[in-house]
C-alpha cells in the first residue's frame, strides 16, 4: 500500500501516514490530511533612495579678535573722555564686526553704570552736607 498523499510505502491497513500524518480515515466521504503550513513568498521591499538633509549654507566665520586688540579697544573706550564715548557709541551701532560692535556696547553699558554710581554717589555726600565746592 501506497500514501496518496506523499508515496511512501506503508503497511497494509494502516489508518495514516506515519511520514507525512495524511490519515486514511473517512468522515463523510472525506479524507483528513494533516495542516500543512505554507509560507507565503517572501517580498523584497522596493528600493527606496534614501533622503539627505539639506542643510543651509552657513555665514562665513569671523576672524578671531586678538589680546591686542581688546587692549586697543579698551584704551579708545576709556582713555579719551568725551571721546571715548562718542567712539563707543560710533563702534556699538557699527555691526560689521560682532565682536568689535558686542565690545562696545558693554563698554556703553560700563560708562552708563559708572555715571549711575557717581549720580548716585553725589546725591548721597550732598544729603549729607558734603559740598563738592568746598572740597576745592
Amino acid at each position: 500500500m501506497r500514501c496518496t498523499n506523499c508515496g511512501a510505502e506503508l503497511k497494509e491497513g494502516a489508518a495514516s501516514c506515519p511520514y507525512c500524518g495524511y490519515s486514511f480515515g473517512t468522515n463523510n466521504g472525506q479524507n483528513y490530511a494533516p495542516y500543512q503550513y505554507q509560507q507565503p513568498p517572501y517580498q523584497q521591499p522596493p528600493y527606496q533612495q534614501p533622503q539627505y538633509q539639506q542643510y543651509p549654507m552657513q555665514e562665513p566665520v569671523e576672524k578671531v579678535t586678538s589680546i591686542g586688540q581688546y587692549i586697543g579697544w579698551s584704551v579708545l573706550a576709556h582713555c579719551l573722555g568725551l571721546i571715548s564715548l562718542i567712539i563707543c557709541i560710533v563702534f556699538a551701532c557699527m555691526g560689521e564686526q560682532k565682536n568689535r560692535a558686542n565690545f562696545f556696547r558693554a563698554q556703553l553699558i560700563v560708562w552708563l553704570v559708572l555715571t549711575l554710581i557717581i549720580i548716585i554717589a553725589a546725591v548721597i555726600f550732598t544729603s549729607l552736607g558734603f559740598g563738592f565746592a568746598a572740597m576745592l
